[in-house]
C-alpha cells in the first residue's frame, strides 16, 4: 500500500543550514507515512514545485518569532526575529497548502504562522502580556483541556487505546508565545489552565487543518499524541484531500 508522503519545513540555522528534529520524521513513519525534508528555498515557484510532491504538510517548531509588523504590531524587546528567507517559507507554504487543500498539521510556532497567515496576531511574551499566566517555556508539563466537537477531541478519542472519554490531556510547552487574536477560519479546540490558545483547527470540515501549540512528536509514545500524526496521514492518504494523486509504494 502506498504511503502518503508527508512533507516537513525544515528550520534555518545561523550559519545558513537547513536543520530540523528527528523527531519530526520519526512520529511520521510510526503513524504509517513516508517524511520528505522541505529545505527553505527562495522562490513562490519553488515552494510550489515542492508541494507538489506532498500528500500532507507539517509545519514544524522554531527558535524564531515571527515579524510582528507581519501582523500589525510594533516589536516586543522579548521578540527574536527570524530570518527573512525563512519567514517567506513558512508563510508561503501556508499561504499555498491551504489554497491547495493540503492536509496540514501545524506544530507550536506552525500554529502561530498558520493564524498569522490567517489575520490572526499573537501574544509577543507570555509571561509579560498575559499576567497570571503559568511557565509555558523549556519544556514545562501543563494540562490542556479539549473543547468538545472539534476534529481534535474526536481524533483523540476515538484512538482504539484510549478507552475512557478524554477531555484533558497533559502536554508539553517550549513556547514564549501564542495566539492573540484569532484568524479568520479557525475555531478554538484546546485551552491551557491559565486560558492560553492550546489548538485551532478550521472550522470548514472538507480540509484537516489543525494547530497545536504542544510538541506533540516528542509524545508519540502516548497513544493520543501519535493519534495527531495518524490522523493526518489518514487524510493525506485520500486523493481528494492531498496535494497530490497518491502516496509512494
Amino acid at each position: 500500500m502506498a504511503k502518503p508522503v508527508i512533507g516537513i519545513n525544515a528550520n534555518l540555522t545561523k550559519d545558513g543550514s537547513d536543520h530540523l528534529h528527528q523527531d519530526y520524521s520519526r512520529a511520521v513513519i510510526k503513524a504509517g507515512g513516508l517524511p520528505l525534508i522541505l529545505p527553505v528555498v527562495p522562490t513562490t515557484a519553488l515552494v510550489k514545485a515542492l508541494l507538489k510532491k506532498v500528500d500532507g504538510l507539517i509545519l514544524s517548531g522554531s527558535g524564531y518569532d515571527i515579524n510582528p509588523h507581519t501582523y500589525g504590531e510594533k516589536k516586543m524587546p522579548q521578540t527574536k526575529w527570524m530570518p527573512p528567507a525563512k519567514e517567506f517559507f513558512d508563510l508561503t507554504l501556508v499561504r499555498l497548502a491551504l489554497r491547495k487543500k493540503i492536509p496540514l498539521l501545524a506544530i507550536c510556532h506552525g500554529l502561530q504562522v498558520l493564524n498569522v497567515v490567517l489575520g490572526g496576531t499573537l501574544i509577543q511574551n507570555i509571561a509579560t502580556q498575559l499576567k497570571g499566566s503559568r511557565p509555558h517555556r523549556d519544556g514545562a508539563s501543563h494540562k490542556v483541556y479539549l473543547h468538545d466537537f472539534s476534529r481534535l477531541y474526536r481524533i483523540i478519542n476515538s484512538c482504539p487505546d484510549v478507552t475512557a472519554v478524554v477531555k484533558i490531556i497533559k502536554t508539553n510547552s517550549f513556547h514564549h508565545q501564542a495566539i492573540k487574536e484569532l484568524g479568520r477560519g479557525l475555531m478554538i479546540n484546546a485551552r491551557a489552565e491559565d486560558g492560553l490558545i492550546e489548538g485551532v483547527e478550521l472550522v470548514k470540515r472538507d480540509q484537516f487543518v489543525i494547530g497545536l501549540q504542544w510538541h506533540p512528536e516528542r509524545l508519540i509514545s502516548r497513544p493520543e499524541q501519535l493519534a495527531l500524526f495518524k490522523a493526518l496521514i489518514k487524510s493525506a492518504s485520500v486523493p481528494a484531500l492531498s496535494g497530490r494523486k497518491g502516496g509512494v509504494n
